[in-house]
């Protein structure tokens, strides 16, 4: 394997393994055991170990390279770097219950800001969307906000109505642009990998075209960076970190392409 080959394969598992899961991605367990001598059996034990009355919360994951199989269910994430006993005893029987249980508990005290974050980030807008009516409407934005800005891909899976019921809401103070910016008309960029979605359709932007560069380019040469222009009264959110504002597709107006 070449530098530059291992670097891609790096990169895809990078991208599988950050990618927003949802329920096409996953397959129920029981739908491959034709396909895999021995899985049965082996998933028959895991359940024992782990004292799980059966494997309906276990699922095969289509694009997980180092963890291909995956425990989930509405409140709880868990995924199995080996199915091996000494790995299940040693590593994942004394935490695997006790933070299950803390999650249950944390869905029914509807307390959705401790249970998304306790959770993967690879699943924050699986049960975002699973609970969206049991979220309280003033915690809906902030907490829709907060996955969008730590996760990295899948963003295209979204309920397009869902989306933007939320971002209509009013903007949590700590998600508003900085009263510095008081431009009428703010220049913004956006960098698009093979796997982003396009800029025609995108919610997201950023201020930085240091930071679209950075997106654009950090799996491949060959991403494309767009810049436009958007009133501030479009802006509908903004996460400092990395100068990102969210608008609705359509409001970034004389979008012109500087790179690939």
């Amino acid at each position: 394997m070449t530098q530059d080959s291992f670097k891609d394969f790096v990169n895809q598992i990078f991208q599988d393994e950050h990618s927003h899961i949802s329920r096409t991605g996953l397959i129920p367990v029981e739908d491959v055991y034709s396909k895999k001598p021995n899985l049965e059996k082996r998933i028959e034990k895991l359940c024992e170990l782990l004292s799980l009355p059966d494997d309906k919360n276990l699922y095969y994951s289509q694009k997980g390279v180092m963890g291909k199989y995956v425990y989930l269910d509405e409140s709880f994430y868990f995924t199995f770097w080996s199915l091996e006993r000494e790995y299940i005893e040693q590593f994942v029987q004394k935490g695997f219950h006790k933070k299950k249980d803390y999650c249950k508990k944390l869905l029914n005290d509807r307390d959705f800001g401790r249970l998304l974050s306790i959770n993967d980030k690879v699943i924050g807008f699986h049960l975002f969307e699973l609970h969206y009516k049991k979220i309280p409407v003033d915690e809906r934005k902030a907490l829709f906000i907060d996955i969008y800005s730590r996760s990295e891909y899948g963003f295209s899976d979204l309920d397009k109505e869902m989306v933007e019921e939320v971002l209509r809401l009013p903007t949590p103070k700590e998600f508003m642009l900085p009263p510095a910016l008081d431009q009428a008309i703010l220049t913004v960029y956006r960098g698009q990998g093979l796997k982003s979605t396009s800029y025609d359709e995108a919610f997201s932007w950023t201020l930085s075209e240091e930071v679209a560069r950075f997106f654009a380019n950090r799996f491949s040469g060959n991403g494309t960076v767009f810049k436009g222009k958007v009133k501030r009264e479009d802006v509908v959110g903004y996460v400092e970190r990395e100068e990102e504002i969210l608008v609705f597709p359509g409001s970034v107006f004389d979008i012109e392409r500087i790179q690939g």
